[in-house]
């Protein structure tokens, strides 16, 4: 199945590696250093916070995430605002279409629209080919109807101007999401995420292993 992924989302983690996440645990902090085309180190720094009733998001909220964007490709890129089946939506992340996963979806929404990023020198904008500082969110709206509507298509979520803008000017790459979903652990699902946009560029990567472990794919410092 293919889709496509966010190059600014695939770079830094947006989610804790659990799926569950610590209610008191509020912000997710990353950073590293990169090297201009001038030659100048640069810092950047990627901070998430979350709504205090919803928490931070999980692993599985960025199945869902991927998700969205699989929804978003195939309406075509072509607007901010996507409308869904939740049975459809279910059956793209190959979860069970019972009750719990019907909650679990909805949670992960509240949790989505929650989030916050602050990208200090890390937002990376295709158009004018370079990073910048912008502090934005992931989905901006979203509707859920229990589907007993005549609408063939009821729910709709809303991306945010800032990310939708991002797919616009191409800032998405190709993405295997059927080799994503058949990952066991959220480490594994992160790491392919991450190295499959380095190898976009070029065949090999060498990086710092400390680096890559926690600010990258988010595995705890400690």
């Amino acid at each position: 199945m293919l889709s496509r992924d966010e190059m600014n989302l695939a770079e830094f983690p947006l989610t804790v590696l659990s799926t569950r996440s610590n209610p008191n645990v509020k912000t997710l902090e990353f950073q590293d250093t990169v090297i201009s085309k001038s030659g100048q180190a640069i810092r950047r720094k990627w901070v998430i916070t979350s709504a205090d009733k919803f928490g931070l998001p999980t692993a599985s909220d960025d199945e869902v995430l991927l998700g969205l964007l699989k929804l978003t490709v195939d309406d075509g890129i072509c607007s901010r605002k996507i409308f869904f089946t939740r049975y459809e939506l279910l059956r793209i992340l190959r979860w069970t279409t019972e009750g719990r996963s019907y909650t679990r979806l909805q949670n992960a929404l509240d949790r989505l629209s929650g989030v916050r990023v602050k990208a200090t020198n890390a937002f990376y904008d295709n158009e004018s080919q370079s990073h910048s500082t912008k502090n934005f969110g992931i989905i901006d709206a979203y509707e859920i109807s229990d589907g007993r509507e005549a609408s063939v298509k009821p729910s709709f979520f809303i991306w945010s101007e800032e990310i939708f803008h991002s797919f616009q000017v191409g800032f998405i790459k190709k993405f295997d999401l059927d080799f994503y979903l058949e990952l066991r652990s959220a480490v594994s699902k992160r790491l392919y995420r991450y190295l499959d946009k380095r190898f976009w560029y070029k065949s090999s990567a060498t990086m710092n292993l400390f680096i890559l472990a926690h600010e990258k794919i988010g595995i705890s410092r400690t």
